[in-house]
Order: structure tokens, then C-alpha cells, then sequence
């Protein structure tokens, strides 16, 4: 089990907020994707366990499935890199991504930019211990057809690798948030 200073360490580099307010991003995935669940309920958990363990163990689960969405690595991999003037069309953007992972995520934008990466999971058991299986996004996303920007970080001091879009893994599709 990761202590919760290695899953702190992860998120600082690698699940940052768009704006560089990571402390308001976890908060809001705990109480919006984290809460919902009713293998996390405190009842669910082993007896004894410390207070706060079920948020411990969301966030494990979140650090778990997004090690294997590399998905700026992907991109890149695709010749679709982090700039100020370049625009992609959704097509070339999802079809790189399925290409890599086998599922379409869904892709929102805010105005043209790209800030956000939505994966989807089905999941078989709990979410302590079940099975994730990444499926098709419901939907496209928010982004328009052409013209997507995908911008370089801001707000924060992160590398090169770190790219101002969210990757999120919508979890809650299927536990009724």
C-alpha cells in the first residue's frame, strides 16, 4: 500500500490543476468522484482502520489507473506536442489516443483549448480491489471539431512533460455522483 507522501508526491507532479490550485483540485475530485462510492463508505473497510483511509484508498486507485494513461506521452508519440499557435482537429487528437489506448476519451475544451482528457472505466467489484475496465467515452466532450488548441502549462512550476490539460478518470459514471 502507498503512504499517502508517495501518492502526494505523484499528484504534485503529474495530477496538477489547470490553474496550479492542486489543494482545491484533489479536494474537488474527493468530494465529487471519491464520495460516491459505497465501497469506500467507512463501513466497507477493514475494522480498525485509520480515519480517512477510505479517501487514502481513492486516491491510490486514482494514482493506480492514471500510471496507465500516459497520455501525454501518447500525443507525443503522435507529433501532438504542448504550443501557444498549433491547432489540432478532435479527430487527429482521438484518433492518436485510441490508437495508443484502444478506448476514445472524451476531450473538453474551454473556448479552444484543450484542458481536460476524461477516460472512462467500467468497474467489476470494488473499487479497492475490483477490476477497471477502460471503455469508449459516453460522449465527445465539449471540444469543438477543429482549431483545438493544446496550450503549455501555467500556474505552476512543472516540467515540460506537465501540460495544462487534466487528465481525469471518470470513475462516477457508474456510481450514481
Amino acid at each position: 500500500m502507498k503512504s499517502t507522501t508517495q501518492i502526494s508526491q505523484f499528484g504534485v507532479q503529474f495530477w496538477v490543476d489547470i490553474n496550479g490550485q492542486n489543494e482545491q483540485f484533489w479536494e474537488h475530485e474527493w468530494s465529487t468522484h471519491g464520495t460516491c462510492y459505497s465501497t469506500l463508505k467507512t463501513s466497507c473497510l477493514p475494522s480498525g482502520s485509520a480515519k480517512g483511509a477510505e479517501a487514502v484508498a481513492f486516491f491510490q486507485t486514482v494514482v493506480k489507473l492514471f500510471k496507465t494513461l500516459p497520455t501525454y506521452d501518447w500525443l507525443s508519440a503522435a507529433g501532438i506536442t504542448p504550443s501557444t499557435s498549433k491547432t489540432y482537429t478532435l479527430t487527429t487528437l482521438t484518433s492518436a489516443l485510441k490508437s495508443a489506448s484502444g478506448v476514445t476519451p472524451a476531450l473538453n475544451c474551454d473556448g479552444s483549448n484543450l484542458n481536460a482528457i476524461e477516460w472512462y472505466f467500467n468497474l467489476k467489484g470494488s473499487v479497492i480491489d475490483g477490476t477497471f475496465v477502460a471503455i469508449d467515452a459516453p460522449s465527445k466532450g465539449s471540444c469543438g471539431s477543429s482549431g483545438i488548441k493544446y496550450p503549455p502549462k501555467t500556474g505552476s512550476t512543472a516540467t515540460t512533460t506537465t501540460t495544462s490539460v487534466s487528465i481525469s478518470m471518470m470513475l462516477d459514471m457508474f456510481c450514481g455522483c
